[in-house]
C-alpha cells in the first residue's frame, strides 16, 4: 500500500514537473527575427511637373516629381542584434486638392534596405528604391489634360531613424510597438511616356515608423 502511494506521489510530481517545464518553454519562447513595419511621412523635392493658381483664392499650386504624402507597409528580418534587412511597399501622391478639379502625381515605391543599429535608439539604413505605376492624373476642370504615364528608373535610398524607446531587432509575440522618427533621402527620376521628358525626383523626407 505504501509502495502504491509512493508511486502515485512520484507520478504526480513527475507530471507537475513536466507541466512546469512546458509552461516555462512557452513563456521563454524564442524571440522572432521578423517584425512588421508601417511607415507614414512627407517628401519634398524634385523637378516641377505642373503649376498654376487656384481660381477661388489666387494662391499658387505646383506638382513636383519628388514631393508628396507617403504611406507604406513592410517586413523586417533580423540577421542579429545589429543587422537587419527590410522590404516595404508604399503609395505616394502629390495633389493640388482643388475644389473643382485636381491634378496629382501618383506612384508606388518599393524599397529593400540593409539596416544597422548604432545602439538601442539610433539606426541607419541604405538600399534600393524603385517606383511603379507612376502617373499624373487630372480630374474636374483639368480632366481634358488626361493621364500621363511615366517610366521610373531605379534609385537609392538612405535613412536615419531615432526610436522613442529602446529598440531591439528581436521581439516576443505581444511585445509593445516600437515607434521612431526618421529622415530619408532618395535618388530617382521619371521619364514621360508621352513626351520622353525626364524629371529628376531626388527628394528628402520626414517619416514616422512603427515596428511590431
Amino acid at each position: 500500500m505504501l509502495r502504491t502511494w509512493q508511486q502515485c506521489v512520484s507520478l504526480v510530481a513527475g507530471m507537475c514537473m513536466a507541466l512546469g517545464v512546458s509552461a516555462q518553454t512557452l513563456t521563454m519562447a524564442s524571440p522572432s527575427p521578423y517584425q512588421w513595419v508601417i511607415e507614414a511621412g512627407w517628401n519634398d523635392g524634385g523637378d516641377k511637373m505642373a503649376d498654376g493658381n487656384y481660381v477661388n483664392t489666387g494662391k499658387p499650386w505646383e506638382i513636383r516629381a519628388g514631393k508628396g504624402v507617403q504611406g507604406g507597409v513592410g517586413l523586417q528580418y533580423a540577421f542579429n542584434d545589429q543587422w537587419a534587412t527590410q522590404f516595404t511597399m508604399s503609395y505616394t501622391v502629390d495633389s493640388t486638392n482643388g475644389t473643382n478639379g485636381d491634378a496629382a502625381f501618383k506612384r508606388s515605391p518599393a524599397e529593400w534596405m540593409l539596416i544597422h543599429n548604432l545602439n538601442d535608439r539610433w539606426r541607419v539604413g541604405a538600399g534600393w528604391h524603385q517606383s511603379f505605376s507612376a502617373k499624373r492624373t487630372n480630374t474636374g476642370v483639368a480632366a481634358l489634360l488626361g493621364t500621363e504615364n511615366f517610366k521610373a528608373d531605379s534609385g537609392a535610398v538612405v535613412q536615419l531613424m531615432y526610436f522613442f524607446k529602446p529598440y531591439t531587432n528581436y521581439k516576443l509575440s505581444g511585445s509593445e510597438i516600437n515607434a521612431g522618427l526618421g529622415l530619408r533621402y532618395v535618388t530617382e527620376q521619371f521619364t514621360s511616356e508621352k513626351t520622353t521628358r525626364v524629371y529628376r525626383a531626388d527628394h528628402g523626407g520626414l517619416f514616422l515608423g512603427l515596428y511590431f
